[in-house]
């Protein structure tokens, strides 16, 4: 076998990343006063039974896989997929009337852990928390690690809370907001935990303090983890609220400040449509009441300004959260004064879509026995983001190896998953998945021989000795690899045949040019292509030779006779 190493100036293709909303993980909600949805259903099924009774924030996670409830939380409490405190999950350092109160994020490397993150509300200053849960703890409902609950993150805090997919498709950030400040806090959640934070002192100051709400709001990332939107209550009543969307790089976890919206009063909540076009927010006080659409591929901040569009006017009512489903439609949640129970959840059908055209519907879900509040579950905005994916394909010879990322695949080793580090165009992770065939082209050469023939392949004779074997043909294939070619001979013998005569003595016979007589009466002649498939034929021949036969004629003539016997005369003188 002729080895070879192939030498390759390797090009992968990216492919575009997976950015779709979680089916699973976010595939149960448990919120407001009692109120559970199941989205594996459409449209989702309502629960009963959960025991979560939240003005505003709240968490749920379900199993990636079944899609069935883990745990959930208002920040305060958390309750297992049985709907009891979970084990060490009461006096947790959350509130009920946070925006955000918490947020869970899967613990990056460990399958059954958990984080639960949370946010007091503004009126507090016990700040943000984390917990870790251990799914493994009493009995398989999880419980959290009591080393490891309510380590605080800082202090005083906002009630924005949200968490984002690191780039590489396996690490996390959680970004929050410092009160009496203009401080975000990131951080890069990874195998090892929370890392020390980035602070960026970037956007607007969020004052504290009485009758000061810009620490209320949301912060909300955008399905592909480009942008976050940061909203800012009013200072004081109905007045002076914002909107500030950042650019956000998911490799670094810096912000960036793009855009501010700051033409409506007393806004409260927001969330990108799932294509990112669109901005949706809601509003509570005054003729602003309702909701509203922004479009965020306008133009400029002007434009965008300019692009907004009354969906809905809410009065008497408020709005209060608003999040994608797994269906990407969002769903909006409502109250009556002073924070009140609603039984209805209000639908946009079509986020995606401009203006009217979005769909939006009201008192779309019931949710009766139950009934929503101002929150709806927290969830990571781009939890099924997966790095830019890049195929390598390629078909070598026998023999031959290819080598991506220092690691070298070959006939041994022809599949794997190779992680390179910022090689994608947005500068984060990359992962390439090689997937190698090794083209082993055979041939079968086959023939029947007759005894004493031979034939050479490619340098090798095959005979009666040696009717078997393989032979090398170099560069003969497709694509320059070498062929393989498999001989097998069949020899068929020699014929033979047996003639017999009898002959007179002084006969002669003559057999493919050979002369048998008295003097040469035995041996073998061989006739060419005369058996078959071409093959010699072979005639042993046997002669018998009969001698003359000698008889007595006696007869008495007179003189002067004579007799003639076969031609000759007999007489007196002969």
């Amino acid at each position: 076998m002729i080895l070879k190493i192939k030498h390759y100036f390797l090009f992968i293709l990216f492919l575009t990343p997976t950015l779709i909303f979680s089916q699973n993980e976010w595939n149960t909600w448990y919120f407001g006063a009692g109120a559970g949805l199941d989205f594996s259903t459409n449209p989702p099924t309502v629960l009963d039974g959960g025991q979560i009774n939240s003005k505003e924030g709240c968490a749920s996670i379900s199993d990636k896989v079944t899609g069935e409830i883990l745990f959930y939380s208002d920040g305060k409490t958390a309750w297992n997929r049985n709907h009891q405190v979970m084990q060490n999950g009461a006096n947790l350092k959350g509130h009920f009337s946070s925006a955000q109160s918490a947020v869970i994020v899967p613990r990056p490397g460990w399958p059954n852990r958990y984080y639960l993150f949370t946010a007091d509300y503004i009126g507090s200053t016990q700040g943000y928390y984390y917990n870790e849960i251990d799914m493994t703890l009493d009995g398989g409902l999880g419980g959290i690690i009591s080393s490891r609950k309510n380590i605080l993150l800082y202090a005083p805090n906002t009630e924005k809370l949200t968490a984002v997919k690191h780039c590489n498709g396996i690490d996390y950030w959680v970004v929050t907001h410092k009160i009496n400040s203009d401080e975000f806090y990131t951080y890069k959640i990874t195998e090892d935990g929370p890392s020390t934070p980035i602070v960026q002192s970037i956007g607007s100051y969020v004052g504290g303090g009485n009758g000061n709400w810009q620490g209320a709001g949301n912060l909300i990332a955008s399905q592909d983890s480009k942008l976050i939107c940061h909203t800012i209550g009013p200072k004081t009543a109905a007045k002076n609220s914002k909107v500030e969307i950042f650019d956000f790089d998911n490799s670094s976890g810096m912000l960036t400040f793009k855009y501010v919206i700051d033409t409506l009063d007393g806004i409260g909540r927001a969330v990108f449509s799932p294509s990112g076009q669109f901005l949706y927010a809601v509003t509570g006080q005054g003729s602003n009441k309702g909701l509203f659409q922004f479009d965020l591929l306008a133009g400029d901040n002007q434009a965008i300004k300019n692009s907004t569009f009354k969906v809905f006017d809410s009065s008497p009512n408020y709005l209060g959260d608003i999040q994608i489903s797994p269906f990407n439609d969002i769903y909006v949640a409502e109250y009556t004064q002073y924070a009140t129970p609603y039984p209805f959840l209000s639908i946009i059908h079509n986020p995606n879509s401009a203006k009217a055209s979005c769909n939006f519907e009201h008192n779309a879900l019931n949710l009766a026995p139950n009934q929503s509040i101002a929150g709806l579950p927290n969830f990571i905005a781009n939890v099924n983001y997966t790095p830019p994916l890049g195929q390598v394909s390629d078909t070598l010879c026998p023999g031959q190896s290819l080598t991506v990322n220092n690691t070298q695949y070959n006939e041994n080793n022809p599949n794997g998953v190779e992680y390179l580090p910022k090689s994608a165009v947005s500068g984060c992770d990359s992962i390439v998945v090689v997937n190698l065939i090794f083209d082993k082209p055979t041939g079968h050469y086959s023939q029947t021989l007759c005894t004493g023939q031979s034939i050479n392949i490619n340098g090798t004779t095959f005979s009666e000795s040696n009717p078997n074997g393989s032979v090398t043909l170099p560069n003969a294939a497709q694509g320059g690899c070498d062929s393989i070619v498999n001989v097998q001979l069949l020899f068929l013998p020699a014929i033979q045949e047996n003639y017999s005569q009898t002959l007179c003595s002084g006969q002669s016979i003559n057999i493919n040019g050979t002369t048998f007589s008295e003097s040469n009466p035995n041996g073998s002649v061989t006739l060419p292509n005369a058996a078959q498939g071409g093959c010699d034929s072979i005639v042993n021949v046997q002669l018998l030779f009969l001698p003359p036969i000698q008889e007595n004629y006696s007869q008495i003539l007179c003189s002067g006779q004579s007799i003639d016997i076969n031609g000759t005369t007999f007489s007196e003188s002969n």
